[in-house]
């Protein structure tokens, strides 16, 4: 995605949500609405009071290099676009005989543009309520 975009997404989704201004707001809708994620799912696009209650809870947030965002078989509390960077999804087996013997598996990476935590918007009706 081109650079000069990504900085306006980064510098809006940093302010207070309530400082926002209409052009911001606006701004912010058409990049969601580019994501494959929204793009496959109309009825959330749709949904002017989801919508809304996304753009007002929706801040930036960087992380460090190596941070866990969520763990394998917690129930994910997070939507997370990913505007620099990638993420990278990986799954850990444990060896039922030897609980010390773990070997981990690369799943996919997250890139820019992408979403992680899409269950989250999915399964938890209070975002639409």
């Amino acid at each position: 995605m081109d650079e000069d975009i990504l900085r306006k997404i980064r510098i809006i989704l940093s302010k207070d949500p309530t400082l926002r201004t209409p052009y911001e707001t606006d701004y912010l809708i058409e990049y969601l609405f580019k994501i494959k994620f929204f793009q496959d799912n109309k009825r959330l696009t749709n949904d002017e009071t989801f919508i809304k209650k996304l753009l007002n809870s929706i801040q930036f947030q960087e992380f460090p290099k190596n941070k866990v965002l969520s763990k394998q078989g917690m129930i994910g509390n997070t939507f997370v676009i990913v505007i620099y960077g990638r993420l990278e999804k990986y799954k850990t087996n444990v060896d039922i005989n030897d609980q010390t013997n773990r070997t981990v598996t690369h799943i996919e990476y997250i890139n820019s543009g992408d979403i992680h935590g899409e269950e989250y918007l999915e399964t938890h009706s209070h975002i639409k309520q």
